[in-house]
This record gives C-alpha cells, sequence and structure tokens, in this order.
C-alpha cells in the first residue's frame, strides 16, 4: 500500500499521462494520516497550493484522488472480513488443537486398551490353551471309562449266560432228582412191601416150626442198620444195630454175626441202600469168611457236584450150616452205603428151614 501511494504521488509530481501539469507550481506538500484497524494502513491528503494559498488539483487528479480513497474504503472493509476471517480461522484453529489434543489423549487411552486387550488376549489364549488340553484329558478319561464300560459289560453279559446256563443245568437235574426220588419212593415201597411179605413168611415159617419141630428149639432173625457206614478203607462187616427178631439168639447184634447153633437148611436175606456219594456198591454174603453171593450197583455221574443216583439192591440164599458155622454182611472196600434211624433201608434177615 505505502509503495501505491508512494508511485501515485511522484505520477501526480510528474504531470500524469506525460503532460506537466504542475510546471510553475512549488512542489507539492504531502499530507498524511495513519489509520490503524488491527493492520498498519495508510492514508493521506494530497494538496498543492500556489504563493498564494490557493490549491490547485486538476481534475483527473481529484478524480484519482476520489478513486483512490474508494478503494481505500474497500480495503478497509476487505481488512476487517480478512481480521473476522482470521479470528475466526484462529479460534477453528484452537479447536483444532484442542480437537487434536483429546484425540491424542484418547488414542493414548485406545493404546492402553488396547495393550490392555492384548495381555487379555494372551491370558484367554493361555486359559484355552489349558482348558483344551483338560478337555483333551477328560475326553480320553471318558473314552476309558466307556471302554471299560463296554468290557465289563460284555464279562456280565457272558457271566449272566453262564448262570442261565447253570439255572437250565440246576432245573434239569432237579426234575432228574425228583424222578429218582419217586423212583426210589417207589422202590422203597416195593422194596417195604416185601420185606413185610418175607418178615410173614418169616412169622408163619417160625409157626410152622414151632409145631412141627420135634427136635431142638427154632432159630430165626431179623435186624437193620441205623446210621450210614462208607466210604471204607477195607472190606467191613457190616453190623445192623436194631434187632426186629432174634429167635434162637443166633444173630449177635454188636459184632453182625450169625452163629449157626442148630444144623440145617437156612434162608439168608439182604438188602442194602447205595449212597450217592460213590459210583459203584457191591455187598457180600459171606460163610466162614468165604463169599457166598453178592449184590452190586453201578451208576453214572448225575450233576458237577459228583453226585450219583441211589439204588437199592438185595439177594437171597438158602445155606446148609453146621453148627459152629458164622454168616455175615460184608461191604467192599471204598463203597458207601447209607442207611437212617427213620427208613432202615439196609435189613439182613434168617431163619431155620429146617
Amino acid at each position: 500500500m505505502q509503495f501505491l501511494l508512494f508511485f501515485s504521488c511522484v505520477f501526480l509530481a510528474a504531470g500524469g499521462h506525460g503532460q506537466n501539469v504542475l510546471p510553475n507550481y512549488q512542489w507539492p506538500v504531502y499530507h498524511q494520516k495513519y489509520v490503524q484497524t488491527g493492520f498498519c494502513e495508510y492514508s493521506f491528503l494530497l494538496s498543492v497550493q500556489n504563493s498564494d494559498g490557493v490549491c490547485l488539483v486538476p481534475a483527473n487528479v481529484s478524480t484519482r484522488l476520489q478513486d483512490i480513497e474508494r478503494d481505500r474504503t474497500l480495503e478497509k472493509q476487505r481488512m476487517k472480513h480478512l481480521s473476522s476471517s482470521l479470528d475466526d480461522l484462529s479460534e477453528q484453529v484452537q479447536n483444532l488443537a484442542w480437537d487434536v489434543n483429546n484425540t491424542s489423549t484418547g488414542l493414548a487411552k485406545v493404546a492402553g486398551d488396547q495393550a490392555e486387550g492384548k495381555t487379555r488376549d494372551e491370558e484367554m489364549a493361555r486359559d484355552l490353551a489349558n482348558v483344551t488340553q483338560a478337555m483333551e484329558t477328560t475326553r480320553n478319561e471318558i473314552e476309558l471309562l466307556v471302554l471299560q464300560g463296554e468290557q465289563r459289560a460284555t464279562i456280565l453279559e457272558l457271566t449272566i449266560q453262564q448262570q442261565n446256563q447253570t439255572i437250565d443245568e440246576l432245573k434239569t437235574l432237579v426234575r432228574q432228582q425228583s424222578r429218582d426220588l419217586d423212583d426210589l419212593r417207589t422202590l422203597v415201597e416195593q422194596q417195604s412191601d416185601s420185606i413185610s411179605q418175607c418178615e410173614s413168611r418169616l412169622s408163619h415159617l417160625e409157626a410152622d416150626t414151632a409145631t412141627t419141630t420135634t427136635t431142638g428149639p427154632a432159630v430165626a432173625f431179623s435186624a437193620s442198620r441205623t446210621t450210614p457206614l462208607g466210604p471204607v478203607t477195607g472190606h467191613t462187616r457190616v453190623i445192623f444195630d436194631h434187632v426186629y427178631v432174634n429167635i434162637g439168639n443166633s444173630y449177635n447184634p454188636d459184632d453182625g454175626i450169625f452163629t449157626c447153633n442148630t444144623a440145617g437148611a437156612y434162608m439168608f436175606t439182604y438188602f442194602m441202600y447205595k449212597a450217592i456219594e460213590v459210583p459203584q456198591m457191591a455187598v457180600y454174603l459171606v460163610v466162614n469168611n468165604t463169599i457166598q453171593t453178592a449184590i452190586f450197583e453201578n451208576n453214572s455221574k448225575m450233576d458237577e457236584e459228583s453226585h450219583y443216583s441211589a439204588d437199592m439192591s438185595g439177594n437171597s440164599l438158602i445155606l446148609e450150616l453146621a453148627v459152629g458155622d458164622t454168616v455175615s454182611v460184608v461191604l467192599r472196600k471204598n463203597d458207601y452205603i447209607y442207611s437212617n434211624d427213620y427208613d432202615k433201608y439196609c435189613t439182613f434177615s434168617g431163619f431155620l428151614l429146617k
């Protein structure tokens, strides 16, 4: 702006447009005034006077001065507007600086949060790895338990099958034993009937002997065993301890021996019941330590408990005896007979015929 005013003055002094408008006048007197409006601006009033103090200003210079004053006014307005814009811009810059500062603070906080998040993520990753490892261990343990459970289920199923098979076998055995028991009862009944018949015949013979014999006393005996015997380690005489009849007192219940006191023909019978613990049974009728006859039983095994079927057998024989001869019943080595005080299965009888 200073340069422009200075140039204008020089132009006027030179006469402007190539004309010497002030050839005979004194050098113009410049009046300058400074106006401060935020920025330093210059305004001036140019006057040209003669020696009499008359102002001499050409028309074109006056017009130019008016234009300059108008431009100066416009320039002042622009400067005010620019100053206002600069103030607004300064305020915006300050606000932007605050925003940048706040943004920096926020970014620092976000960076801190990111660091904390990264730390948490690392901790979560470690926890996840530990949980994954624990889950894998648990899964392996569960698979092992499932495998063991399947094995136990298989063993239990096999055990149940074996138990069912055993139950079926036991049912079969019980049915067989029931049939055997029925057969045994039938046999016992038959033997009881036979014994009763023999005893009846013996009674009749005793009566007949008592009425018909004129020389010597009548002889008859009948005895049974009340306890089991065996298995024996060697040939063993059977003692029949319960005496029904002992006419003539020829039978000794202490040693099981019949001793002939009256010579003649005698009939002997004996019945034995084989125990279930042994497969075989042999019982001999012995006269003076000599076997005269025998009864024999041989049975197969009934079940896994080594039980055998139980059977009753008997035999009879007529012998010619002399005075002093002995008759007894002998159980074979390793054999076993069964009897009791209630049923008295095993019996030994004899009587004199003539």
